[in-house]
């Protein structure tokens, strides 16, 4: 998952993730328009999460694809670990929520989360 966080950041680093609906309300979501959306929802569907799991799981009433869903709950959803590896993309997810660069996003990622290069 962070081999393809950090690819997929690599690609674009200087992106801004600001999606909108087809009315252009503002969104933060893993997917839209059936395609990953932000950097963690463009990971978790290139690893071949099947776009339904995003609008079927719900945790605490919300669908699994709205920002009220937190990297430690889809990752649980999925049955993945939640450790280092967690507070990594958590730390990446927080960053590009506030309109910081998906580069920059993970550069703030591997100091904060003081796991430097690791890939997993």
């Amino acid at each position: 998952m962070i081999v393809k966080v950090r690819e997929i950041a690599a690609g674009a680093p200087d992106n801004i993730y600001a999606a909108t609906t087809e009315d252009g309300t503002p969104v933060c979501a893993y997917v839209l328009g059936g395609e990953g959306s932000c950097l963690i929802g463009k990971a978790l569907v290139a690893l071949g999460v099947p776009l339904a799991v995003f609008e079927q799981r719900t945790v605490s009433g919300k669908l699994f694809n709205t920002r009220f869903i937190d990297v430690p709950e889809w990752l649980a959803l999925l049955g993945w670990d939640n450790g280092t590896q967690a507070r990594w993309l958590h730390c990446v997810q927080a960053h590009q929520d506030c309109d910081v660069p998906w580069g920059t996003a993970i550069e703030y990622a591997d100091r904060k989360a003081t796991i430097g290069a690791l890939s997993l």
